[in-house]
């Protein structure tokens, strides 16, 4: 059945979509974070309407908030940041619907608690040493790479938390791993600075969230970017990744991507966009970043919270 949009709305998108490109251009990210399946709309309609547009830092991690792809989600998002070995500061920007609000306010704690994780499992080696096999030389080893990681931003404070861990005073090895945690927490959440650009309905009565959300945008976690109506929302056919069924007969998905299925009415609302800006993309290829989507399930081999 075809899916009819009007002028009205799709110019209402267009102008929403290039706002978040100004935005992207201002705020310069290392990563371009498009959650699937929703945004990967986002990412095709900003590659026509910006010819310029770094789809090289375009990366697509599944997202939902529902329990199972919660925990993957978590566990890209993880393994993401293990990948590109998290030692000097990044910018990423999460490009996403706001549909409810609740959504973008839990992606945003996730990430944060991620990050927390992350930061603490640089420790589990050394709490080893301290707590089962007192290692001093092993535990004074692991507190110097502790302080290159940092960039020797704590130096003074880790020799002293390093004499501490030596011990055997049992009460003073878990303060110092306590304050050895809150360091790390500290310094890994000032490496990673992320925000999300969430596009949403000029209508904030549909927003269940709103005092949340309302907060997250005053502590400029969150840019909104208002459209008339997000026209690609849960549309099938403007969707052109499809997640992997569990079974044959199963209604439940798994969090990777099976197949990638492009719908002529998806191509059709991509043209009449190129034509509203006037690109060409007759040589353009859909979805853009189509390998990097398929092998997004590359990171997911750590789910979150489920193996720890």
């Amino acid at each position: 059945m075809a899916i009819e949009i009007s002028n009205e709305a799709l110019e209402s998108y267009i102008k929403g979509m290039q706002k978040v490109s100004e935005i992207l251009k201002k705020e310069d990210p290392d990563y371009i974070v498009f959650p699937m399946l929703g945004s990967i709309a986002f990412s095709d309609t900003l590659n026509v309407i910006d010819g310029d547009f770094p789809k090289e830092k375009s990366i697509y991690p599944p997202a939902s908030m529902s329990r199972g792809m919660r925990d993957a989600t978590g566990g890209w998002i993880y393994n993401f940041l293990d990948s590109i070995n998290l030692k000097d500061p990044i910018k990423m920007i999460f490009v996403d619907e706001a549909k409810s609000g609740n959504c973008v306010r839990s992606l945003a704690n996730l990430t944060e608690e991620v990050i927390k994780d992350y930061a603490l499992d640089q420790i589990s080696e050394l709490k080893r040493f301290v707590f089962k096999k007192k290692d001093k030389e092993a535990i004074a080893s692991g507190m110097a790479d502790i302080d290159k990681k940092t960039k020797e931003n704590y130096t003074s404070e880790l020799a002293k938390i390093s004499e501490k861990l030596q011990g055997e005073n049992e009460e003073e090895n878990k303060a110092g791993i306590n304050t050895l945690s809150d360091i790390l927490h500290k310094y890994f959440n000032k490496l990673v600075n992320f925000k999300t650009i969430a596009v949403e309905h000029d209508n904030g009565s549909y927003l269940k969230s709103r005092q949340v959300y309302d907060n997250l945008v005053n502590q400029g976690r969150v840019i909104p970017v208002k459209v008339n109506s997000i026209i690609t929302m849960d549309v099938t056919d403007f969707t052109p990744a499809r997640y992997k069924l569990k079974g044959p007969s199963s209604k439940k998905y798994l969090p990777e991507i099976d197949y990638i299925r492009v719908e002529e009415q998806y191509l059709n609302l991509l043209e009449r966009i190129a034509g509203y800006v006037g690109t060409d993309i007759s040589n353009m290829s859909f979805p853009i970043n189509e390998r990097k989507i398929m092998d997004s399930k590359n990171l997911l081999t750590r789910y979150y919270k489920k193996e720890k």
